[in-house]
């Protein structure tokens, strides 16, 4: 039988690597764009896309991580939960 928490954990942890990759991109991107004045007219098209990307994971996080918490209540007394 297919276990739907750790398929909700699965996909907690790609919407959180997507997100901070995508955060990280940005930055890195940012950096390069002020360096390269050229380089940063072009990269201006590219941040309104990433920013979706940056939103959809975000709520990913949010939904998959209302779902452990509803599948398994024991997580809210976490020491990790709390720290999160």
């Amino acid at each position: 039988m297919v276990d739907v928490f750790l398929i909700t954990v699965i996909f907690h942890i790609i919407a959180a690597m997507v997100a901070v990759g995508s955060a990280t991109l940005v930055d890195y991107l940012h950096i390069v764009g002020l360096r390269k004045k050229k380089l940063e007219r072009t990269l201006v098209s590219i941040y309104p896309l990433i920013g979706n990307l940056i939103n959809i994971s975000l709520v990913a996080i949010y939904l998959t991580g209302i779902l452990l918490v509803l599948q398994n209540k024991a997580l809210l007394s976490s020491p990790l939960f709390i720290t999160k």
